[in-house]
């Protein structure tokens, strides 16, 4: 329900049933049923996921105002409770390691004298996970944790007043005092004689850099324009129609070589497209190709295909010629989605002697 609206907007899709749900600062916590825990932002956007090797049971959220903690316990069916604060463990709690079975003591006294148990004898071999629990303030401590475990045992636990709570695996930032300065560098004569050299040419240097920039700009400009008054460019001709881009990458030299394309519809929104085939344009005097045509009968957008063309060198030209390369469909005939030029390698004397 978003504020001062009556209306209900779908925020996150955590793909699984949620076991507990908090919220820490600006962030929204989930537990699912898959073992994992998800943070989103209050936008909906997927922070970061945490898999877990048990079930979960439950989340108890943590406002520890004394220790500036603001976290969560995670409580899973193994009987662990570890204490976290975004996706890194503060705290182990509980754990439960593997015990044998105790047998029980045979007792001599008659059951009318056999004394209740006590309430404090909790000691149980199996695990017995927490299912629900609070954090917060009990009597004079401002931090005490209630739990109830599966088999209907209540725990209360109290964190003690000199506890300290890091992080486990983060790198620790230094503290404002504890930063460490730049070192300068040393004055040595080579950094005197440069910097009075700058000194004095900076109006030269400057004038220079800018002429540099000026003319990398124009080279850029030029070589687009070339690019797009030439159709080489892997991108189609009708992005909106054909939301396609297509490259080109050369394996191998010498007598044989391949030529590996990756295809993707770079469009989520339009639908698959049918009927289209990769065509190429060559000297057939020079190559002989396998594959002169690659029929593409169906292409799902967001996939990345990836095709091979294997190319034979059958005359020597000791150049390195150019293959075209066309993307066509059969539904428009005449018309090129998208072309690109492939440079063939040199022909090595010695592999084709061999």
């Amino acid at each position: 329900m978003l504020s001062g609206s009556d209306s209900v907007q779908r925020l996150f899709d955590p793909g699984s049933q949620i076991v507990g749900m908090i919220r820490a600062d600006k962030t929204v916590i989930v537990g699912c049923m898959d073992q994992s825990v998800k943070a989103y932002s209050l936008k909906g956007h997927a922070v970061w996921t945490v898999r877990h090797n048990a079930p979960i049971s439950s989340l108890i959220p943590v406002n520890l105002a004394s220790q500036n903690l603001s976290g969560y316990i995670l409580s899973l069916m193994d009987g662990t409770l570890q204490l976290y604060k975004e996706q890194h463990v503060c705290d182990e709690i509980l754990t439960w390691p593997q015990a044998p079975k105790m047998k029980k003591k045979i007792s001599n006294k008659e059951d009318g004298d056999a004394l209740p148990p006590s309430c404090t004898d909790w000691n149980p071999i199996e695990p017995d996970p927490v299912f629900v629990g609070v954090f917060g303030r009990y009597d004079r401590e401002s931090g005490a944790l209630a739990v109830m475990t599966r088999s209907g045992a209540v725990l209360l636990l109290l964190v003690k007043r000199s506890a300290t709570f890091s992080p486990t695996g983060v790198i620790p930032t230094c503290a404002k005092q504890d930063k460490p300065l730049l070192e300068p560098p040393k004055r040595s004569a080579a950094l005197s004689q440069s910097v009075q050299r700058e000194r004095s040419n900076c109006i030269a240097i400057t004038e220079q850099f800018s002429r540099d920039l000026s003319v990398m700009k124009r080279l850029v400009a030029k070589t687009y324009l070339e690019l797009l008054e030439a159709r080489m460019g892997p991108v189609s001709t009708d992005p909106t129609r054909w939301p396609i881009t297509l490259n080109a990458q050369i394996l191998g030299h010498g007598v044989r070589f391949k030529i590996v394309y990756d295809l993707t519809m770079t469009s989520s929104t339009s639908g698959p497209k049918t009927n289209l085939s990769i065509v190429h344009q060559f000297d057939d005097t020079v190559y002989r190709m396998e594959k002169p045509l690659i029929p593409l009968p169906f292409i799902w957008p967001q996939v990345k295909y990836r095709f091979t063309s294997p190319v034979e060198v059958i005359r020597d030209t000791s150049v390195s010629d150019t293959i075209r390369v066309l993307l066509i469909s059969s539904g428009c005939p005449g018309v090129t989605i998208l072309s690109l030029y492939v440079k063939a390698p040199i022909c090595d004397p010695l592999a084709q002697s061999s």
